[in-house]
């Protein structure tokens, strides 16, 4: 398999008056002409991101059945991946960040190697399953698109991070199969971790971390109460910490071993009770559900905290042959939880969407 993508971002700032007011404010310390070459035609920051990405890879799979109860599986994926960017700014902005018009930063980040997965099954019967897996994964790295500043160098690219997981599960049904109770425990350890930074000037940029390991469970049960009432609930434990410290750099305080990942609630509950009348006219249906998210921290240290909130939501649903009809209910308790949050100068905080209630038709053709 081979792909390749190509991206390029062009991004503008702009602003009226904008060559009159540099001209104002830095031509006596500039000099005179600064505000028209800065910002011509009051655009300030003028930049261009062409990316460019590759991968190749070959991956398979096979099972060997050593009976009805045991089988194992193998496999694994060989890849190599290439990612070139070019970042070409100017305009003032560009003047403030790296002392000259115009800024042409460039990098490649290149990353192969082979991805093993492995699994056993134990099926001793009909209603239970438990399993061994042990698999490697990958994610691209790529270009950091923020120009350098003063005193604050940027990375031009970022390496790709990885993981091993290891997890052994259960999945047992009870009650004449009316209900299903799923289980996992797992442990990550996961290499150089990509997080997003920011720079003096308020720009993002990712930087690799070191390592983190995460620990947690995972545990599912559906209920089929009655016919067509099914109640359904997953529960969700992680305990995600840096194995490392982290030197951040620019001035930064290091991060030391031991603190937890940025957004890692440590504990997530989702519960949906639903009902489903298909044998009566227009099959109605009716579903009211609930997700709670702990605190985690925005960033390392000294983050907002983020999470922490419910959400309750309901729908109900008529159908007429190909047409359906809902109504819908989000955030019925107008809950104002931040899913994000970063106190970097700006402070941001990314609130969940307010209560919402709406009407939808579908109609499948």
């Amino acid at each position: 398999m081979h792909d390749e993508t190509r991206l390029t971002e062009n991004t503008i700032g702009e602003g009226p008056g904008a060559a009159q007011a540099i001209e104002t404010l830095y031509g006596p310390i500039i000099g005179a002409g600064i505000g028209q070459a800065s910002a011509p035609g009051d655009v300030f920051l003028n930049a261009q991101i062409p990316v460019k990405g590759q991968e190749s890879a070959i991956f398979g799979e096979g099972t060997f059945h050593f009976n009805h109860e045991w089988k194992v599986t193998l496999g694994g994926r060989a890849f190599q991946t290439k990612v070139t960017n070019e970042t070409t700014s100017s305009g003032f902005y560009t003047l403030l960040t790296t002392g000259a018009l115009t800024s042409d930063v460039s990098g490649t980040e290149k990353q192969s190697g082979f991805l093993p997965k492995g699994s056993v099954t134990w099926t001793p019967t009909d209603n239970l399953m438990t399993y061994l897996l042990v698999d490697k994964g990958f994610r691209f790295g790529g270009p950091n698109l923020a120009p350098p500043e003063p005193g604050y160098p940027i990375p031009s690219t970022f390496k790709s991070d990885s993981l091993i997981n290891y997890e052994i599960g259960i999945r047992s049904t009870w009650l004449d199969r009316r209900l299903q109770l799923d289980g996992t425990v797992f442990h990550i350890d996961w290499s150089d971790i990509q997080l997003r930074l920011q720079t003096p000037l308020a720009l993002n940029y990712a930087a690799n971390a070191g390592k983190a390991r995460n620990t947690g469970f995972e545990g599912t049960a559906t209920w089929l109460i009655a016919q067509g009432l099914t109640l359904s609930t997953a529960l969700t434990y992680l305990d995600a910490k840096l194995a490392s410290p982290f030197v951040p750099g620019g001035g930064q305080p290091v991060v030391p071993s031991g603190s937890t990942l940025p957004g890692a609630s440590k504990w997530q509950v989702a519960s949906a009770l639903s009902y489903n009348w298909l044998n009566a006219p227009f099959k109605p249906s009716f579903v009211v559900a609930d997700r709670y998210i702990s605190q985690a921290p925005g960033i390392f240290l000294t983050g907002l905290p983020q999470g922490d909130y419910n959400l309750l939501d309901a729908r109900a649903s008529m159908h007429v042959k190909d047409l359906s009809f809902t109504v819908f209910v989000d955030n019925i308790a107008d809950s104002r939880g931040v899913t994000n949050a970063n106190n970097l100068p700006p402070i941001q905080q990314f609130l969940v969407r307010p209560r919402t209630i709406g009407v939808t038709l579908d109609y499948r053709l």
